[in-house]
């Protein structure tokens, strides 16, 4: 749960190392590749917010953003797929 509430951008704990390489290994994730997209991530989100005004208020919407950044962020977009995917299965399989 908290690799989630890591990949929310409107969720305090957005973005938290810790939480994230959790939930990386949980899914056999590179979290040495991870740790170095993380930082990269926060910098690029600064700079859309600066320049563009951006506001993201969900994971879906982070995904979009994403997805032209899609090969220098391949584990973050891949654990996002993840999370998006994973409410949905967890119903599916009671």
């Amino acid at each position: 749960m908290l690799g989630i509430q890591a990949l929310t951008p409107n969720n305090n704990a957005f973005l938290n190392n810790t939480n994230l390489e959790s939930f990386a290994k949980m899914y056999n994730g590179n979290v040495e590749d991870l740790s170095h997209e993380i930082p990269q991530l926060k910098r690029l989100l600064e700079r859309a917010k600066q320049k563009d005004n951006l506001s993201l208020s969900g994971m879906l919407e982070l995904a979009r953003f994403l997805e032209p950044y899609k090969l220098a962020f391949s584990k973050l977009q891949r654990l996002i797929s993840i999370a998006l995917v994973l409410p949905v299965t967890s119903i599916c399989c009671l």
